[in-house]
């Protein structure tokens, strides 16, 4: 039976980063999604499970409170 998948490959696989910035350059982990994007969807999905104070709810990895203002802000703005 013949291989199929790349894994029996025995080339090495690609890389997308040089090995130098890899080890000297690239963080050694990534800043969690909640940190990373919008918070107008999370707000809404909290809201819409009965969360009111999303201000101080336990976030596990908490987004700065500015974030959170700025989407009540814009949840208000639109009427949601």
């Amino acid at each position: 039976m013949a291989p199929t998948s790349a894994r029996w490959d025995i080339r090495p696989p690609p890389r997308l980063y040089s090995k130098d910035y890899f080890l000297k350059e690239m963080p050694t982990e990534t800043v969690p999604e909640i940190r990373r994007t919008s918070l107008i969807s999370t707000v809404l999905n909290l809201k819409r499970m009965g969360i009111d104070d999303v201000l101080h709810f336990d976030y596990m990895d908490p987004p700065e409170p500015e974030r959170l203002v700025d989407a009540l802000k814009v949840r208000d703005s639109t009427g949601a």
